[in-house]
């Protein structure tokens, strides 16, 4: 396996427990078409942690007009990763399966937590891999110089200009730009779709 062919992702929450807050946006990206997948999640308001919703830049009209069931979104989002399962395992019974291999920042101990909520919840499988690829690891790896290795501390060094982060769609795009600096710096240049590469 490598990072050729990996699907980028972030989610925004309504709060950071995910047994109790929810998904209120979900994007994904695939670094081999270059497609992005991207939906605005109703949630239980009652449930939610004002701060993190405050930090998401939640927008109540914009969710009245554009946001979709928690079953649905999850359903949309199954749909389109199962057209993108790039990887083959193979279990203990010696069978193989597809998969796919997601990547994000700060991944596994935020984001991978709260999909797995989700099969939980809705009883079905994503398809996607335990195994993940963290830019927040690799950053601190790379860059230990670095006091801060947030999304905003990265794009201060990389001089990456952003006008808002805290939207998943665009901190998925973000993520994907510092993940290939990083990349290229340490000469493991991927090949991944021109439209995602930015000019520097």
């Amino acid at each position: 396996m490598n990072y050729e062919k990996v699907i980028f992702v972030d989610l925004e929450t309504s709060g950071f427990l995910p047994e109790i807050q929810e998904i209120i946006q979900v994007s994904a990206i695939d670094t081999v078409t270059g497609d992005s997948f991207n939906e605005y999640v109703k949630f239980k308001a009652s449930n939610a942690n004002p701060k993190a919703l405050e930090m998401n830049s939640y927008n109540e009209d914009i969710w009245a007009e554009k946001a979709i069931s928690q079953s649905r979104a999850f359903y949309n989002f199954q749909d389109w990763l199962s057209k993108r399962l790039y990887y083959t395992r193979t279990r203990k019974d010696g069978n193989e399966f597809q998969t796919a291999v997601l990547a994000g920042h700060n991944i596994e101990k935020f984001d991978i937590l709260f999909l797995r909520e989700w099969e939980c919840r809705f009883s079905d499988k994503l398809n996607i891999d335990y195994v993940c690829y963290d830019t927040l690891q690799l950053a601190r790896w790379i860059l230990p110089e670095l006091h801060s290795h947030s999304l905003e501390s990265l794009c201060n060094y990389y001089e990456i200009e952003t006008k808002s982060l805290h939207d998943s769609l665009k901190d998925t795009l973000v993520n994907i730009d510092i993940a290939y600096r990083i990349l290229e710096e340490i000469g493991r240049k991927p090949k991944w779709h021109p439209c995602l590469i930015s000019k520097k």
